[in-house]
């Protein structure tokens, strides 16, 4: 936790929340392709979809909050480029497990 406490409270606030949606995410995704035969190539498909969606919204909020992109504390634009990384990493991934 001694990475976090660099942050101003705002900030920390918003990567505790980007981390409980990440979990919920993994747990969702896990818990959902078990009874597939390829679950890691149903898992990481649905991080990736996940994240896609997540970051859709971050942009959202972050546009209609009217943040700006290079603000001084993490703002909704740093969670939307978060999803957009671990989606990218997901998809290659992925493309490492498929058979």
């Amino acid at each position: 936790m001694r990475l976090l406490a660099q942050f101003d409270p705002a900030s920390q606030g918003l990567v505790r929340q980007f981390f409980r949606k990440l979990s919920l995410f993994a747990v969702f995704a896990t818990m959902v392709s078990i009874p597939q035969t390829h679950h890691l190539a149903m898992i990481g498909t649905l991080l990736q979809t996940q994240c896609l969606i997540a970051g859709g919204f971050s942009i959202l909020v972050a546009a209609l909050s009217r943040q700006k992109f290079d603000a001084a504390t993490l703002t909704y634009w740093d969670e939307a480029l978060a999803f957009a990384c671990l989606g990218t990493f997901s998809r290659l991934a992925t493309g490492f497990v498929q058979p």
